[in-house]
């Protein structure tokens, strides 16, 4: 006797395929310039059966931004403070082995300027939740003695370049997939930890900047 179990199963198999294709189409292509049409062709199903899944684009759209989002939440998150921070490497591991999810994150990021875009507040959000997440590791840290006091304007600042440097490795790494993205932020995060900790050691030729473990 059939329990339903296996028609159901297939449909949420279909409707991640269909999330999976949109992530790669739409992160080529963009939000504007990814079809449905692309999208179906990508999952070798007619978009007909496409929109039975998601009524139009906007729905796909946002059911990949959730899907993202999901994913996401938790990877940075390890131990308060310097421990969080110290976190976003999870993150960039996860990109690296999931190129498309970066590669949509950074072309949504730079369309979705527009305010019309339907991924706009999405992306908005995001960067101000984030930001507002890590300031506030970044002020326990300070707090705690893990680094040396900052004001909150200090640690605003530093946390807004900090995510700049991070959009900006990543996008090199796009561009140049031979590139370590890893081992690039890994340096950098150890540097940035470092001057915070205020240590900064002259090897003689050059300033180098070492964290502590």
């Amino acid at each position: 006797m059939a329990d339903g179990r296996g028609p159901y199963r297939k449909g949420i198999k279909r409707r991640q395929e269909i999330l999976n294709a949109a992530q790669e189409v739409f992160g080529r292509f963009g939000y504007v310039g990814g079809s449905l049409q692309q999208i179906a062709d990508q999952v070798g199903v007619s978009r007909a059966a496409l929109v039975r899944y998601f009524p139009d684009k906007e729905s796909l759209l946002t059911a990949l931004l959730q899907q993202w989002e999901a994913d996401n939440s938790e990877r940075a998150r390890s131990n308060p403070g310097l421990g969080n921070i110290r976190g976003l490497m999870n993150v960039v591991r996860f990109n690296v082995e999931h190129r498309g999810s970066i590669e949509l994150f950074l072309t949504l990021a730079t369309e979705a300027s527009n305010p019309a875009h339907p991924a706009h507040e999405f992306m908005a959000e995001r960067y101000r939740q984030s930001k507002a997440y890590f300031y506030g590791e970044l002020m326990h840290a300070s707090s705690s003695g893990e680094v040396l006091p900052m004001t909150e304007k200090q640690a605003r600042s530093e946390i807004e370049g900090l995510f700049a440097l991070l959009d900006g490795l990543q996008i090199q790494w796009l561009l140049d997939p031979q590139a370590d993205l890893v081992a690039m932020v890994q340096y950098h995060l150890d540097a940035t930890i470092a001057r915070w900790k205020g240590s900064i050691v002259d090897t003689g030729q050059h300033s180098e900047v070492t964290a502590s473990p």
